[in-house]
């Protein structure tokens, strides 16, 4: 008597698929142990509509049929496009590509991903260079660039049409659909704060066990460290403009008629005391000051300010109660720009144009700052922060302001005076 199978084709495809992605992982896990939390982060989920995988960063979608098709003809493929989309997540794709063009934002994200996996040797998943994919790490590597999304995009934006043609068709291994079209909503930025902590073991597992061995995985750590630089410096911003409570009577949050009540049958004994806290609802002024000196770049500049304002409205409430002042200076100040609403960022990079190029001394912004204060420009100043390649003449007195000083490299020198913040950013966030 034959066998009898309780199972449609279409289920049983289902379930084959997910033993296959299963299996796959498992032999991921086994080339990449500081992995496992990101290669098992998804929930699997089939789509007969798609033709390539794709993930919003907690689903992992893709046609059964072809599954199977790959795992039968081509497993080391099937390796190779599921570590795929684990590392667009890791290095936080999906999330990042603000007001960039999404379709030559998607081939810089698999150019980046792939160059990666490239660089993984004697990995199950290896494959032989094409030319194409040479020509492109080649270009990068000469001018010892890393080959991280944001990098590649702004490489991508003087190609010709034909040329991004045959890049799109080289590189690209899953599907995007799943990425947020707009700016990430609330369950997306959960999700992104899920990849993030889970880079961040990722990374600590590493360092634990010892595992860097060829260059692709130190490529990673540094896409991953670059994450986690992104994230630290969302942080260090919001911290940055807290505003402190201030000890004062709250009259709003205070019943006088019940006061004065306890005072009268209680003779001089409050039934109730006054609040002594509110938060005064004022401007929050913030100082952005970029070095234009002859040795700051001007397109670094740019991408500075870009990012910065991207973070900031983020918070949808930040222009309702806060503007921001962008000087430009070397050894003076050479223009203030001031951001009252976010339909001012788009008029300042309009019409942005790189003032300076002489030396660099830091000491005329701050007194610009200073005279600013004395004569009531600000209602509320949360602090100043200061981009700059670190070389210049430094104040030694201290602001009545936080102060900051943002680099893009390492810098030290005894003569950061001990009051400044300093905080050093990865390029390739930018």
């Amino acid at each position: 008597m034959p066998a009898k199978y309780e199972d449609s084709q279409t289920v049983w495809e289902e379930k084959t698929a997910i033993k296959a992605i299963n299996i796959a992982a498992c032999d991921l896990l086994k080339e990449l142990r500081y992995m496992g939390g990101a290669i098992f982060a998804f929930q699997y989920k089939p789509d007969n509509r798609l033709v390539l995988p794709a993930t919003d960063g907690e689903l992992y979608c893709y046609a059964p049929q072809r599954i199977l098709d790959i795992f039968e003809n081509n497993y080391s493929y099937l390796l190779r496009a599921y570590l795929h989309s684990v590392l667009h997540c890791l290095f936080m794709h999906p999330w990042l590509r603000g007001d960039r063009d999404r379709r030559l934002w998607n081939i810089a994200c698999d150019i980046a991903v792939e160059y990666i996996i490239d660089r993984m040797d004697n990995r199950p998943f290896k494959r032989a260079l094409s030319l194409v994919r040479k020509r492109v790490y080649d270009t990068f590597e000469a001018e010892q660039r890393t080959l991280a999304a944001a990098g590649v995009y702004r490489y991508l934006q003087g190609l010709p049409a034909e040329a991004l043609d045959g890049l799109e068709r080289e590189f690209i291994t899953d599907d995007h659909v799943l990425w947020p079209k707009e700016k990430p909503d609330e369950k997306q930025l959960a999700t992104k704060n899920k990849w993030q902590d889970i880079g961040e073991r990722s990374e600590r597992k590493k360092r634990r066990l010892g595992d860097e061995s060829d260059d692709g995985d130190i490529s990673m750590s540094k896409q991953i460290r670059a994450a986690r630089s992104r994230r630290s410096y969302r942080e260090f911003l919001r911290d940055f403009m807290v505003m402190r409570e201030e000890l004062k009577t709250d009259p709003d949050e205070f019943d006088t008629g019940l006061y004065m009540y306890g005072l009268s049958l209680y003779k001089n004994m409050p039934i109730i005391e006054p609040l002594e806290t509110k938060e005064e609802n004022r401007i929050r002024d913030f100082v952005v000051v970029v070095d234009t000196s002859y040795s700051t770049s001007g397109e670094l500049i740019k991408r500075f300010l870009s990012e910065t304002f991207k973070l900031l409205t983020e918070d949808d409430s930040f222009f309702s109660v806060g503007r921001v002042h962008v000087l430009q200076a070397d050894d003076r100040v050479r223009t203030d720009t001031v951001i009252k609403r976010e339909d001012d960022i788009d008029r300042i990079f309009d019409s942005f144009e790189i003032r300076g190029g002489g030396n660099t001394d830091f000491r005329p912004a701050f007194r610009y700052v200073d005279e600013l204060m004395e004569n009531g420009a600000f209602d509320k100043l949360c602090g100043l922060l200061y981009f700059t390649d670190g070389r210049g003449i430094y104040p030694t007195r201290q602001p009545g302001y936080k102060t900051a000083f943002i680099y893009m490299e390492p810098y030290e020198s005894e003569d950061v005076p001990p009051w400044a913040i300093q905080l050093l950013l990865d390029e390739t966030l930018l």
